[in-house]
């Protein structure tokens, strides 16, 4: 089995910032988040599966999820992304 692996690297306000790696070939099964998230491309090759869409995975990409929308990640190669789960921020 091919793993994925979760580190987090800040939590501020409001917000928690978590870096996954992926194996390639790794997988993480459909889920869903309870806040908003934000997702980077750090390194490698994959695939964000929402909605019935497919969005590429690469360094430089960015996508904005809503809460409680269902996604899944296919790794293509070695792949690293960072989320940031956006929770109520501070006024």
């Amino acid at each position: 089995m091919v793993d994925v692996h979760k580190e987090e690297l800040a939590a501020p306000e409001g917000l928690k910032i978590v870096r996954l790696t992926f194996g390639k070939g790794a997988r993480l099964k459909p889920h869903k988040a309870t806040s908003a998230i934000v997702v980077v491309g750090v390194a490698g090759a994959g695939r964000w599966l929402m909605n019935g869409e497919v969005h590429a995975l690469r360094p430089g990409a960015v996508l904005s999820v809503a809460a409680d929308v269902e996604h899944a990640v296919e790794a293509d190669d070695a792949l690293e992304v960072v989320v940031v789960h956006v929770h109520a921020l501070p006024r």
